[in-house]
């Protein structure tokens, strides 16, 4: 909020375990109203509230004025630089503008893929599942060895169909790549996924949606 005779500020839900609940209806867990300040000329404030807005901007201007992508990776290096007439450096660290990014999906109540910025694709699945990608559609007991590689954003992807008795999951990509080898999915009418370690965004929305 902006006012003459006031600090900027907005305010922002608190990302504590005991600010969330599960929405039972979504299947999800999702923010409940408990809110904090986060006001400009507050000295414990002024670095997280320029780095927020200074990735709103780049956002704004770079991204979705200008209809690209990019990933969060590329956006820390955007917003990596000296702040005018000073030492300081707007991020030192990847964290922070990852956190500006989680900040910003807060304000907005939108996903960062709609922001235009995505993670790096991890994880891949195996199955007798047949998706819409775009105008592409994806046979996922089609995709050889490798498997179908899960984008960050799956939110507009169609299943079209799926013939599976159950879904089995695992993070270490070196287990999924044997049971793909033996098509153990085959065998067992099942779909394999595998996140690579910890599970991304991209993954656990797949895994919920199926």
């Amino acid at each position: 909020m902006l006012n003459t005779n006031e600090s900027p500020y907005f305010d922002i839900p608190i990302r504590t375990l005991g600010n969330v609940e599960f929405d039972k209806e979504n299947l999800k867990i999702v923010m409940k109203d408990k809110k904090s300040r986060r006001n400009f000329l507050n000295i414990a404030h002024t670095r997280k509230f320029t780095q927020t807005l200074s990735a709103a901007a780049v956002i704004y201007k770079e991204l979705l004025q200008t209809e690209k992508t990019t990933s969060l990776r590329d956006l820390f290096y955007m917003l990596k630089r000296t702040i005018p007439d000073t030492k300081i450096n707007l991020v030192d660290e990847q964290i922070e503008s990852d956190n500006a990014v989680e900040d910003l999906e807060l304000l907005l109540d939108d996903l960062r893929e709609n922001l235009h910025v995505n993670a790096k694709k991890k994880g891949s699945v195996a199955g007798n599942v047949v998706i819409k990608d775009g105008d592409d559609i994806i046979a996922w007991n089609k995709m050889g060895s490798g498997g179908w590689a899960v984008p960050s954003n799956v939110e507009n992807i169609e299943f079209k169909g799926v013939d599976a008795k159950f879904v089995l999951f695992m993070e270490k990509d070196a287990v999924w790549n044997r049971l793909n080898e033996d098509k153990f999915w085959k065998k067992n009418n099942c779909i394999i996924i595998e996140s690579g370690g910890q599970t991304t965004r991209g993954v656990r929305r797949i895994l919920q949606r199926l």
